[in-house]
């Protein structure tokens, strides 16, 4: 908010006369730090001279946002029967609403007043790492920033449950085909569960959003995060249950590796599988149709779908 406070009011100013205004701004508690240009509103007036373009300030000015002196402290307590949410010793209800992700034109965004004017204050925030991540090292955190600025401006009081959904931009995708999910169709999802190199990058971009957060003003209002991901945001493998899981190279290697450290030898494999030539260096991901049961399409058999029970149970 800006207010004028010294100079003559704006009803009177008089075209072609200079003046001498003086005005205070007041800044919310949370903003980020950088340039910021003064716009007056057109609708209300038009200035030109040297110090003005465009009704702007053609000096942008230089805001320092300092970092919150005291780091919030959250945790789940049991108390009176119930969970609830205690924040930096106070208590509040295990309750939540949805807010904006990312973008603040979000039909979600009323929520805020909504909520509030219940007093409910804790809202969830959504991001994924594809809204940032735009390369190996690289990042924009502005459209996230910008959202969480904009929801703190209205509510310094609001307490925010960031979401953090684990998923891989087509840049990554193009670039690893070999650590991505494939089907017994040779058609390429997301990243593979099974692949050590995507839970490395994975991990480093989300531990790099941590980590930039954690330098923001707005860091002292994050009370939790919540990693999701893959298929619907609930830790799925991409296409389960409409084709074979996984067949990438190395999903495959992953799935041997597994049967060695259930099974030891290849005589126990064999053992349980009913199936004289089977080993474990050669043990195939299951195709689609032996996937299903023998009877029903939902219920294996052990006498005979051992191998099918195991893949399922490697999957989980």
């Amino acid at each position: 908010k800006m207010k004028q406070i010294s100079g003559p009011s704006m009803k009177d100013w008089r075209e072609g006369e200079e003046i001498t205004v003086q005005y205070a701004f007041e800044i919310p508690d949370y903003i980020g730090t950088g340039k910021y240009t003064l716009q007056f509103d057109v609708n209300q007036v038009r200035v030109t001279n040297d110090d003005l373009m465009n009704n702007k300030l053609t000096k942008a000015m230089n805001l320092l946002n300092p970092l919150p002196k005291n780091p919030i402290k959250s945790e789940m307590k049991e108390i009176n029967g119930t969970q609830a949410l205690v924040i930096n010793g106070d208590v509040f209800p295990n309750m939540t609403f949805v807010n904006a992700s990312e973008n603040v034109a979000n039909p979600y965004s009323r929520n805020d007043e909504v909520m509030h004017g219940a007093g409910i204050c804790i809202a969830r925030h959504w991001t994924s790492t594809t809204r940032y991540w735009t390369g190996y090292g690289e990042y924009n955190f502005e459209a996230l920033d910008k959202n969480t600025y904009t929801l703190l401006a209205s509510h310094p009081d609001e307490y925010l449950i960031l979401t953090v959904a684990f998923e891989a931009p087509q840049w990554w995708i193009d670039k690893n085909p070999d650590h991505c999910v494939t089907d017994n169709e040779g058609e390429i999802s997301g990243p593979s569960m099974a692949s050590k190199k995507a839970y490395e990058d994975l991990t480093k971009a989300a531990s790099d959003l941590l980590a930039h957060m954690m330098e923001q003003p707005y860091w002292n209002r994050v009370v939790a995060l919540v990693p999701t991901g893959f298929t619907t945001a609930e830790w799925i493998w991409y296409g389960s249950g409409q084709t074979t899981v996984d067949y990438s190279a190395g999903a495959v290697e992953i799935w041997r590796e597994w049967l060695e450290k259930k099974y030891g030898t290849d005589q126990e494999l064999r053992k349980a599988w009913g199936q004289n030539g089977a080993s474990i260096k050669n043990a195939h991901v299951p195709t689609f149709d032996e996937s299903k049961g023998d009877k029903y399409p939902t219920l294996l058999s052990p006498e005979t779908q051992q191998d099918i029970l195991d893949y399922n149970e490697f999957l989980h």
